[in-house]
């Protein structure tokens, strides 16, 4: 098998933050050179073959705010969540209509949590390289993805069409629930590293669409209506590469209301502005994502009658995420 890295080892750094702003400073440097190919017909359909893997590097950084207004006064809490991880893609079959089935594996993960209320910051690190220190049961949730890969079935254009392994997390199902946790693994994966939908030729400015259904903050579904534009074709370190941008406007759908006592005011759910943006680069001679960031935020206000006054909560959340390919086998 040969081993290709597609990206320069002076560009991998293990610092998250450099490596997120290296994909934005090299569309800066890209712009002036970009080769008109307005003509020029692609795919982006995956062309799967069997043996074939690739490798990325992770990040991520969830920030989300939550302030509590009620009669005595006001509550202030946020929480940053930073994690890193390094993931790997192996092809185990193709079937000749183009479908494949995938594993993915997560080498290993670090998830950095900091939380601050009433003037006061905890911080720790949680690494599954490492002991778990005193955070056994976070330490135990992240080695259970680890120790449990998962299997993906995708369609000719990059579809998920289903997932199997999830029922292996059981910490995770105890938490959320099987369905859930269904969900979570094919939203992380399309809305990252293997896009779906994709039309069977593009032109630059072709734009397709898909819809994913997530969820935002803890427990508030989502539904994420992809909007993806072919903005230009150039060449990256001899690799011919196909930038794509997505946006879209994320939906909030309000959670159901539990049973009340009678006579009781249902609470009052307001979704807040919504955004999502993100930039794709295309390997168009291996067909696959190459990098990828995205910047994601949402927010609500929910209000409450309670005997002693009026309770208003207002949460808002920011996601900033990354994959950065570094390593493809044939």
């Amino acid at each position: 098998m040969s081993h290709h890295t597609r990206t320069p080892p002076r560009l991998r750094y293990h610092n998250p933050m450099p490596r997120r702003l290296f994909i934005t400073c090299l569309l800066t440097l890209l712009i002036p050179a970009l080769a008109s190919a307005q003509d020029q017909t692609l795919t982006l359909r995956p062309a799967f073959k069997e043996g074939q893997t690739r490798t990325y590097e992770e990040w991520a950084l969830w920030t989300t705010t939550t302030d509590v207004q009620f009669p005595g006064g006001v509550n202030n809490r946020q929480e940053i969540l930073k994690v890193n991880a390094l993931t790997r893609w192996e092809v185990l079959r193709v079937r000749p209509n183009g479908s494949a089935t995938c594993k993915l594996s997560v080498d290993w993960i670090e998830l950095q949590i900091e939380a601050s209320a009433r003037g006061e910051t905890d911080r720790f690190t949680v690494d599954t390289r490492k002991g778990p220190g005193d955070h056994k049961p976070i330490h135990d949730s992240l080695s259970e993805v680890v120790n449990n890969p998962l299997t993906y079935t995708f369609a000719p254009d990059g579809t998920i069409e289903k997932v199997d392994g999830v029922n292996q997390r059981k910490l995770r199902i105890d938490n959320v629930g099987l369905d859930r946790l269904k969900q979570e693994a094919i939203f992380g994966v399309a809305s990252e590293t293997q896009p779906g939908n994709l039309p069977a030729t593009l032109r630059e400015g072709s734009t397709w669409k898909q819809t994913l259904d997530g969820y935002a903050f803890e427990n508030i579904n989502l539904e994420l209506p992809l909007q993806y534009q072919a903005q230009t074709i150039t060449t990256i370190e001899d690799v011919p590469i196909a930038i794509v941008s997505v946006t879209a406007r994320p939906k909030l759908i309000e959670p159901e209301t539990p049973p009340l006592p009678p006579g009781a005011t249902p609470p009052d759910f307001q979704p807040g502005p919504t955004s999502y943006d993100s930039e794709i680069f295309f390997d168009l001679d291996r067909r696959e994502v190459a990098a990828r960031h995205s910047s994601q935020s949402q927010s609500y206000t929910l209000r409450l009658n309670a005997p002693n006054g009026n309770i208003t909560v207002t949460r808002t959340e920011a996601i900033q995420s990354q994959s950065l390919r570094v390593q493809t086998s044939d």
